[in-house]
């Protein structure tokens, strides 16, 4: 006849005397809920871990395509296409950042021009604050960069902050086409094929302490 015990369960049967020998016939019990709960999540860690361990890491971040949520870049980001800020895009690019725009491709075919990488902030919000120490860096993708190698900022509607930052080799830095909140302060803007900032609208624009060097156009361009 079984039954439970204290940690253990007692199985008896008849044999000559009667009686079992101490201990003889006690089986461990099983082990409770919370142990097997432990061992489940381990065997499961232990698997989820070697998954994960064959997932390729990349050297690099690559992005092309829209934004519609809150992402953040840092290190190094290499744009294979087109990247739009969409209407609740928040992108915020940390200091010491380097975007690349591989040059003269666009694997989104989309923007003013269809061979050419443009950041365009249609509706969203784009932040690119560096440091002295650490600005934020727009360029070429190419070993032997030249003027026009992407496009550059395109400012469409939304909010962009552009702060402590180095644009390098697009064919327009910036180019401001509609309203919104702009500011831009303390960076240069470089070896553009055409200007270094374009403003098309009338507006009120924030734009300080820049430094415009060797742009096959203007330096600045308001216009409306």
């Amino acid at each position: 006849m079984n039954h439970p015990g204290a940690g253990f369960v007692e199985t008896r049967a008849a044999i000559p005397g009667g009686r079992l020998p101490p201990g003889a016939g006690r089986l461990p019990a099983p082990p409770d809920f919370q142990t097997c709960a432990k061992r489940f999540l381990f065997a499961g860690f232990c698997c989820l871990a070697g998954v994960l361990s064959q997932v390729p890491v990349l050297a690099q971040n690559t992005f092309s395509g829209a934004i519609t949520n809150a992402v953040t870049w840092s290190g190094t980001v290499v744009l294979t296409g087109d990247v739009t800020i969409k209407t609740n895009g928040n992108l915020t690019i940390q200091a010491g950042t380097v975007v690349k725009a591989v040059a003269k491709s666009d694997d989104q075919a989309g923007g003013t021009a269809s061979d050419r990488v443009e950041v365009i902030v249609n509706g969203g919000r784009l932040t690119a604050v560096g440091t002295s120490a650490a600005p934020v860096v727009f360029t070429s993708g190419a070993t032997n960069a030249a003027p026009g190698d992407w496009y550059g900022l395109r400012f469409v509607f939304g909010s962009m902050t552009v702060k402590l930052c180095t644009l390098d080799y697009g064919r327009k830095a910036v180019a401001v086409e509609g309203g919104g909140a702009v500011v831009i302060s303390d960076s240069i803007f470089r070896n553009s094929s055409e200007d270094g900032v374009r403003i098309t609208p009338a507006g009120t624009y924030e734009l300080s302490n820049c430094s415009f060097v060797n742009n096959g156009g203007s330096g600045l361009v308001a216009s409306d």
